[in-house]
């Protein structure tokens, strides 16, 4: 599949989520680039706010119907 997104996006620690998971993604603004992906990279950080995940999608899987 072609690839969809350049870039990450930051999530709280729930769900779970690892490098070489799969996600969904959808997007109201692109339906297009609505699919699973594949997890490229994780870097979880906390502070006194909280923690927080920062994924960054890799290649499409499949596309969502």
């Amino acid at each position: 599949m072609a690839p969809g997104y350049e870039g990450s996006f930051t999530a709280w620690l729930i769900p779970y989520v690892e490098p070489n998971y799969s996600i969904g993604i959808y997007d109201e603004d692109f339906p297009e680039k609505d699919g699973i992906y594949n997890v490229e990279s994780v870097t979880t950080n906390f502070n006194e706010n909280g923690g927080v995940r920062t994924i960054t999608p890799g290649i499409k899987l499949s596309a969502n119907k």
